[in-house]
């Protein structure tokens, strides 16, 4: 449930949803991006994050991987963190840069995979420029 807008759900309860739902749209359309926003809904644009935030976050996030005392500890942190998909994206995406690498066709690896072209594109442009340990890494 929401604590910040009990008489939101409250009004979807006694059938009132229709006008609190209009309320609610009307309220929280960004219009720059055209997408609905609610304080309730965990969805983060990082674009809209200052610089200075994201780079906060992207620290803290490796300063916690890194603090893991063993391959097991990390893999049980991560598993419990992340939701399945978040999983599986991350899988897919190592899997994807695997082929790149071995030169396989883009369209087989976005069929087999079930990503998209901007996927592909971000990964290669990511091993354009990676350096030879992050190469490294996929070879295992």
């Amino acid at each position: 449930s929401c604590s910040r807008y009990p008489t939101f759900y409250n009004c979807i309860n006694k059938g009132k949803s229709l006008i609190v739902i209009n309320i609610l749209i009307n309220e929280y359309i960004d219009t720059t991006t055209n997408t609905m926003y609610h304080p309730c809904m965990g969805k983060i644009d990082y674009r809209r994050l200052s610089r200075n935030t994201y780079t906060l976050l992207g620290r803290e996030y490796w300063k916690t991987c890194k603090s893991a005392s063993s391959v097991e500890q990390l893999t049980r942190f991560m598993n419990g963190l992340l939701l399945p998909s978040e999983r599986v994206m991350m899988a897919r995406r190592i899997q994807a840069a695997k082929r790149l690498l071995n030169k396989e066709p883009q369209t087989k690896i976005m069929r087999e995979l079930n990503i998209g072209q901007a996927t592909i594109d971000k990964i290669e442009q990511w091993l354009a420029t990676a350096d030879k340990g992050s190469k490294k890494m996929l070879d295992k």
